[in-house]
């Protein structure tokens, strides 16, 4: 756990005793993480998000799903029974998210996505900003395109895969963006990025995008 925006925020991680491996695969393998969270600032609720976690590269894919809760709120409570019930309430909830994302990735896995596809793709989400940049593609976008073709936390038998697209963006999210190193620490930004800011906002336009092909 920790503190965010100069005390302002305040998190506490805990992992979920599930685990899986999409498409069976070793280097697949999924942790799930609860993160309780709360700001003094009103700027968030006292409550709950999910988070899956890909472990051979520490990629952070925090979405939401139709069939599954991905964040809740939490009441504060002094009596014990409704500290049990809230805590019953948390776990069914983080368990539906778990199985939900591990069939929704499945999904993923098994459909075909070409260098050609992502490329259109990172065009259509992630436009250029500079209209008059005569190059076919940003930085950012020959960053994600880059990690597609080489990145070795995405084994070839899933690259052209929507899952291996996925965590393509994902990785240039979680590790590939660059954060000055201010008054904040540069793990700190990171880390509200990857869970609660415009990352986890990259990785549900791309599962929203790549749900429907």
């Amino acid at each position: 756990g920790g503190h965010l925006a100069g005390g302002k925020k305040a998190w506490l991680c805990y992992e979920l005793p599930k685990s899986v491996k999409i498409g069976d695969l070793d280097s697949e393998a999924i942790k799930f993480y609860g993160f309780a969270h709360t700001a003094y600032d009103g700027t968030w609720k006292f409550g709950t998000a999910m988070s899956a976690i890909r472990v051979v590269c520490a990629n952070t894919a925090a979405m939401a799903f139709s069939g599954a809760v991905s964040k809740w709120s939490t009441k504060h409570t002094k009596n014990a029974k409704n500290r049990i019930d809230e805590a019953r309430k948390t776990l069914k909830l983080a368990y539906g998210y778990a199985d939900t994302f591990e069939a929704e990735m499945n999904e993923l896995l098994n459909g075909e996505f070409t260098k050609a596809q992502f490329e259109g793709m990172v065009k259509d989400l992630f436009p250029k900003t500079d209209s008059n940049d005569p190059a076919p593609f940003s930085r950012q976008q020959y960053a994600m395109i880059g990690l597609l073709e080489s990145s070795p936390t995405i084994p070839d038998e899933i690259r052209y895969t929507r899952w291996g697209a996925l965590n393509a963006v994902t990785e240039y999210e979680g590790w590939g963006r660059r954060f000055n190193d201010t008054e904040r620490p540069v793990a700190e930004k990171r880390t509200e990025h990857a869970l609660f800011g415009k990352g986890a906002e990259a990785g549900q336009k791309v599962y929203n995008y790549l749900a429907k092909v």
